[in-house]
């Protein structure tokens, strides 16, 4: 739940629900990708990505369209000229190193922390996973490591760009105890406006300190 209380104001923005809101536009994104921006935040249920035209390992053939939720990422053959991004939340339920990994054809990237917010300064160089960012590639596997603690969320964004050819996206991820997995009902959720329960397609946002948190 996204809960501020100020000294004269108190406001609920909104719930979150297991998953990770995500959305594919079209266009040739690998010039950009490192900045970590596919399309623009929030994510509507505009359709902006005609050129999705596959559904292989989706869903459902309606996540090729506007802003869905995503319990687990694993898609393939869907299309060229595309981007994809998800945003939302990771909350490790331990202390300790966590590992992740995407699987993809071209670029992936991921970011963890403050970096994955809107206004932050993302590079390929910063980036908790940098799997090809800027660069056509094969089908490619890479993970990267990080220490986390047990119980803070942790703002998350993964993108993924596809030009021509073969198209490939797989995210997953492991813990202490945890094998690895694609599964993302279990630690990660994305805000749903309290008034309707539909995605904001965003992170949450407190309009006291103007700032996403």
């Amino acid at each position: 739940m996204g809960v501020y209380y100020g000294p004269t104001l108190s406001y609920i923005s909104s719930l979150s629900t297991p998953g990770l809101a995500g959305k594919f536009f079209d266009g040739t994104w690998r010039a950009t990708i490192a900045d970590g921006n596919i399309g623009t935040l929030p994510l509507t249920t505009t359709n902006d990505s005609s050129n999705v035209t596959g559904t292989g390992g989706l869903p459902s053939a309606a996540h090729r369209f506007g802003v869905n939720l995503w319990t687990s990422i694993a898609y393939t053959t869907l299309g060229d000229n595309y981007g994809f991004i998800a945003i939302g939340y990771f909350t490790p339920p331990t202390t300790g190193s966590y590992t992740i990994f995407t699987s993809s054809d071209d670029g992936s990237g991921v970011w963890i922390g403050s970096l994955a917010l809107p206004g932050a300064t993302r590079t390929s160089g910063n980036a908790t996973l940098n799997n090809g960012l800027g660069i056509g590639q094969a089908n490619t596997k890479r993970s990267a490591t990080t220490s986390l603690t047990g119980g803070v969320r942790y703002p998350i964004r993964i993108v993924h760009e596809e030009g021509v050819g073969g198209d490939n996206l797989t995210f997953s991820w492991s813990g202490p105890g945890i094998s690895e997995t694609t599964d993302l009902a279990a630690y990660f959720s994305t805000p749903i406006a309290l008034t309707t329960g539909q995605l904001t397609g965003n992170y949450f946002f407190n309009p006291i300190t103007n700032t996403y948190f």
